[in-house]
């Protein structure tokens, strides 16, 4: 048996004035087959089943990563549609509907659910897949709509991407996270894939998604968009839980120039080699990691840098900034045969003052 996935909380009964608000609540009657008949056993608790489609749980969910597959009963549980609340997936909803609903493939031959600004439309001269995909004939000029997705979560934002003039950037991206906008870009006239991870915030419940070109007179392209959810394998990479556990060398160092919510880390030259650090387990052999994170340096021309090793070996790869304004950064890396574990490194790498590091995850591609 897989286990349940998890979303938004029905929470039907007594409230009382005091209740704390939480604009995730849902207090209406979920309308269960027959609550309270559980007994001993895990086969006694069918009682705790949807009853009617006009239960306030169906389609009330969130999609996380990972979610199992199935339900307590061994029902689908959709992996791109929103799911239901609880234990029960009672709605049988179409993951293709749910893609193609937002029109992220543009297959609907129109830019329908999609904001314009400036020259964008779409067009079945080229496309990555299907029929259509969006054209973006000056610049600047994109499409954007919002997304759903669940605060302090990870996802990919993903698309492909295509110019007419070589040399000039397509950008997918999403923006409105909590956090710094991300994106993703290419300047190829070949259809190339395009991706980056983020992690929303404490409130967002939906992030703006677009296909953005900035500069130059040919024509970009974007096709087949998403936003995604995918396991962060960094463990308390946003500092939002006031300490730095799990990561090492400085437990409480932390600052409030944050990039998202409260909270970063801090490293400075006062820990050991200048490095908060995190033991990573739980990896595949032979398989590409990505390593992002959101950095600044207090002091202009400092630099710090996000470091993953001993993934294979003694190898070490980075990623840096020495300004002072954050700036999303992110390396990859593949790990060795065998290898299942790496290290992953806040470090003040050179220069005074401290370094911030936020926002950060560390992903399977």
């Amino acid at each position: 048996m897989k286990l349940p996935r998890i979303g938004w909380c029905v929470f039907y009964g007594n409230h009382p004035a005091s209740e704390p608000s939480d604009p995730g609540k849902i207090t209406a009657d979920p309308l269960l087959t027959a609550p309270g008949t559980g007994g001993t056993g895990i086969g006694s608790v069918g009682g705790y089943q949807i009853s009617s489609s006009s239960s306030p749980a169906i389609g009330a969910g969130v999609v996380v990563p990972d979610n199992g597959g199935q339900d307590y009963w061994g029902s689908a549980v959709p992996s791109t549609c929103a799911p239901d609340i609880g234990a029960d997936q009672f709605s049988t909803p179409s993951d293709a509907t749910c893609l193609a609903n937002e029109n992220l493939g543009f297959e609907k031959g129109t830019t329908s659910g999609w904001s314009k600004w400036n020259t964008a439309a779409v067009t079945n001269t080229t496309s990555h897949t299907g029929t259509w995909a969006a054209k973006i004939s000056s610049s600047p000029a994109s499409l954007e709509q919002s997304v759903p997705v669940a605060p302090r979560t990870t996802y990919r934002v993903s698309g492909w991407v295509k110019s007419d003039v070589a040399g000039e950037v397509m950008n997918v991206g999403v923006k409105n996270t909590g956090g710094l906008e991300t994106v993703a870009s290419s300047s190829g006239t070949s259809w190339t894939f395009v991706s980056a991870d983020f992690t929303t915030g404490a409130t967002n419940n939906t992030v703006r998604l677009y296909c953005y070109k900035s500069s130059g007179s040919g024509s970009g392209y974007c096709d087949d968009l998403a936003v995604t959810p995918v396991t962060n394998y960094a463990i308390n990479g946003n500092f939002e839980s006031g300490h730095t556990v799990p990561w090492r060398n400085g437990d409480f160092s932390l600052t409030s120039t944050a990039a998202n919510g409260n909270a970063a880390a801090l490293t400075n030259a006062s820990l050991s080699g200048g490095t908060l650090f995190q033991i990573i387990t739980g990896l595949t052999p032979n398989t590409t990691y990505r390593l992002t994170g959101s950095l600044a340096s207090q002091t202009a021309g400092t630099t710090t840098a996000l470091e993953a090793k001993l993934y294979n070996g003694t190898a070490t790869t980075s990623a840096s900034t020495t300004s002072s304004t954050y700036s999303k950064q992110s390396t990859t890396f593949t790990t060795g045969a065998g290898v299942t574990s790496a290290r992953i490194y806040c470090h003040l790498v050179s220069g005074t003052g401290d370094g911030y590091c936020d926002e950060v995850t560390l992903t399977q591609q």
